[in-house]
């Protein structure tokens, strides 16, 4: 047997030489190219992208968005799952500390031959340490404090991504009010190309053949209409989910107003600088340190443990009228040696080791994705910005056009028949350039949250 003093001297030699499994602590090197193949957007002013959505200049919209933030469930799960990553790497770093018990206990009793009454109690402090040799503690203290750092990077990201989804579905319900609109002009002129039609082919001056193809054209407007009058309904089911709010009380709160438009912001050039500010790749870096830890935490356990345990009390018996008491105090010092256990220490280090390599990989695929997300919603950009200007341009022209027709219509130059469908052509283009606004904005949304939202990693400090 070996005494206390013997098992001190061990514990010294093992405690020099527990750094011997220190992890090597080696981050893996982001595959990030040196600069963007997409053309940079080099317009607006170059603010944080978090007051972005203030530069909207619409009050409805930022409120939603703080609406959300208080109310939407999948925003309030992630914040849950932040509690419990955190409440997980406080159990984990109390494990490090001393442990003190506090115990009392008394009995009453009667016993053979005599019958005598006897009564005892017991009142004592326990305490217990391991001394966590090789570190397999403080690898999984350091495993959750990483986890926990992930959790908050992840609850960002959501907050990022459900401020996205609010204006994407905010501009898309104003959109369909306006294009609701449109439609039902739409469907007037068509009508009223119809009712000509059928009666110039009454009077012999239209072929039926072509009364025929008004009466086909006005079906067609009015599916268009009833698809159209749906349209802002359907989104504002989908915005009332996200604010966490009544259909109806939201639209009557929201009411119709005009179709805000994204500003711009510039891009740096850089991708590193870029992509630092994205919360899910902290995140993927979080859980790969994570797997580091706990493959350290892994291998610790291979080698010897050593734990201490005192306790402190004072007994008390009563028997025959006599009473009995005392001090009571032990300290045991314990060393586990792991001889023989089939293999199983060796495959759980195998097995974390496992993982670590895929948190590696799993950290460059998310660094590669991002890249590709990134570089596709600059091309989107780019794309809307251009067909909007060429539309704007287009649409100038169209409504010189209609002006031109109105003027004729009222001079009897040109008939009815010839002003609503002129009418009906600067209609379409009309809805074709609110479509084309919509998709600029939303283009500049997702670039705004594939850029990270002006997230930065001090906000997790």
């Amino acid at each position: 047997m070996k005494t206390a003093s013997q098992l001190g001297a061990l514990a010294v030699a093992l405690l020099l030489s527990a750094c011997a499994v220190t992890p090597p602590m080696q981050d893996p090197k982001p595959p990030l190219p040196a600069q963007w193949l997409a053309p940079l957007p080099h317009g607006g002013q170059a603010a944080s992208l978090v007051d972005w959505w203030q530069a909207f200049g619409d009050a409805q919209l930022l409120a939603l968005q703080a609406q959300a933030q208080q109310r939407n469930p999948q925003l309030a799960q992630a914040l849950a799952r932040l509690s419990q990553a955190r409440a997980q790497r406080e159990a984990a770093g109390a494990l490090l500390a001393p442990q003190l018990n506090a115990q009392a206990s008394a009995q009453r009793a009667k016993t053979l031959p005599s019958f005598q009454a006897m009564g005892s109690g017991v009142a004592q402090l326990q305490a217990s340490w391991e001394m966590d040799l090789f570190g397999a503690q403080r690898a999984q203290a350091q495993a959750g404090q990483a986890l926990a750092e992930a959790a908050q990077a992840q609850w960002h990201e959501a907050r990022v991504s459900l401020a996205a989804e609010v204006a994407q579905a905010y501009l898309s319900y104003r959109q369909a009010q306006i294009a609701a609109g449109l439609a039902a002009q739409d469907l007037e002129a068509a009508e009223r190309i119809e009712r000509a039609a059928a009666q110039a082919a009454e009077r012999g001056l239209l072929a039926p053949a072509q009364a025929a193809e008004a009466r086909v054209q006005l079906s067609e407007a009015q599916v268009m209409a009833a698809t159209q009058r749906a349209l802002p309904g359907l989104w504002l089911q989908s915005l009332a989910l996200l604010v966490a709010d009544d259909a109806a009380a939201l639209a009557q709160r929201l009411g119709e107003a005009a179709l805000p438009q994204a500003p711009q912001f510039p891009v740096p050039g850089v991708p590193a600088t870029v992509l630092a500010q994205r919360p899910d790749l902290r995140s993927a870096h979080q859980q790969w340190l994570a797997a580091v830890f706990e493959q350290h935490s892994a291998e610790a356990q291979r080698y010897p443990q050593l734990s201490w345990g005192a306790l402190l009390g004072e007994g008390r018996l009563r028997m025959d009228g006599q009473t009995l008491k005392g001090g009571i105090w032990s300290i045991a010092p314990s060393l586990n040696l792991p001889l023989f256990d089939g293999g199983l220490r060796k495959a759980q280090s195998a097995a974390a080791a496992a993982r670590e390599q895929e948190a590696r990989a799993a950290l460059e695929a998310r660094w590669r994705q991002a890249v590709a997300e990134v570089e596709e919603a600059l091309l989107t950009v780019q794309k809307s910005e251009t067909q909007v200007a060429a539309v704007q341009a287009a649409i100038s022209q169209w409504q010189r056009l209609d002006a031109v027709a109105e003027q004729r219509a009222r001079a009897g130059l040109i008939s009815g028949l010839e002003r609503a469908q002129a009418a009906r052509q600067f209609i379409a283009a009309k809805q074709g350039a609110y479509e084309l606004a919509l998709a600029r904005s939303n283009a500049w949304i997702a670039l705004y949250r594939r850029l990270g939202g002006g997230w930065s990693q001090e906000q997790d400090s």
